[in-house]
C-alpha cells in the first residue's frame, strides 16, 4: 500500500474520529453542548484526536509484526475506529467527572463555587431517568403548558424544547396557576416526597417547574 493511502487512512481514522468521540461525550454530558463552534470545542476535538492517533499507530506497528501485507493498515484503521468509540462510551463520563472533582477541590479551597459540565437545562432535564412533573409558565407566569415529561432536546439550537403527556388524573382541568403551584411545591409534606426544581430560561423567556416522586 503507497505511502498517500496510508496517509489517507491516518486522517480518516484519527481526524474524523475525534469529532465522533466528542459527540458521544457530548451525548453523555461529559462537555457541555453550548460549546459548539468554540476554540474549547476545537482543542477538545484535537486531544481526542492525538489520543486516536497514539491508538492507531499502536495497532498499526504491532500488527506490521504479524501482517506483512496491506491490509494491515485497514485492519489498524477498523480496530481504531472500534477501540476508540468503546472507549468514548464507556470512559468519557467518567474521565469528566474525575477532572471535575479534582478542579472543583482546588477551587473549593480558594473558596470558589464548583462547576460541573453541561448546562441547566441538562441537570434539571435530562439528569434523572424518572417519570417527571412539568409546569411551563411565561416569565409573566402565564400558563405555557402542563404533564409528564415524554421528550427533551439537548441543545439550544432546538430552543430547548420538550414533549409532554397530559395527566390523567387531572383530565379536563386546566393548568393551576403560578402562585398555586408554587404555594404547593414549597409545602414540607410536598417536598419531603419529591424532587422540586426551577429551570428559569431567561433569553426564551419560560419558566419550568419540575416534579419527580422520590424513591
Amino acid at each position: 500500500m503507497n505511502d498517500f493511502i496510508k496517509v489517507l487512512l491516518t486522517i480518516i481514522t484519527t481526524g474524523g474520529l475525534g469529532m465522533v468521540n466528542y459527540t458521544i461525550a457530548e451525548s453523555l454530558n461529559a462537555v457541555d453542548s453550548t460549546l459548539r463552534n468554540t476554540n474549547r470545542e476545537k482543542s477538545i476535538s484535537a486531544i481526542l484526536t492525538i489520543i486516536d492517533l497514539l491508538i492507531y499507530l499502536t495497532i498499526d506497528i504491532a500488527l506490521r509484526n504479524c501482517i506483512h501485507n496491506t491490509f494491515a493498515e485497514i485492519i489498524a484503521a477498523l480496530l481504531t475506529v472500534i477501540i476508540s468509540i468503546i472507549l468514548s462510551i464507556k470512559f468519557s463520563k467518567k474521565i469528566n467527572e474525575l477532572f471535575y472533582k479534582n478542579i472543583n477541590g482546588e477551587r473549593n479551597k480558594n473558596d470558589l463555587i464548583s462547576l460541573d459540565s453541561g448546562t441547566p437545562w441538562q441537570a434539571v432535564m435530562l439528569s434523572e431517568n424518572k417519570f417527571q412533573q412539568a409546569y411551563i409558565y411565561s416569565l409573566e407566569h402565564k400558563p405555557i403548558g402542563f404533564g409528564w415529561v415524554q421528550y427533551v432536546s439537548n441543545d439550544s439550537d432546538s430552543n430547548y424544547s420538550l414533549s409532554l403527556v397530559p395527566f390523567t388524573d387531572d383530565a379536563g382541568s386546566p393548568q393551576p396557576e403560578y402562585d398555586k403551584i408554587t404555594q404547593k411545591i414549597q409545602s414540607k409534606e410536598y417536598k419531603d416526597k419529591h424532587i422540586v426544581q426551577q429551570y428559569i430560561d431567561l433569553k426564551e423567556k419560560f419558566i419550568i417547574i419540575t416534579s419527580i416522586e422520590k424513591d
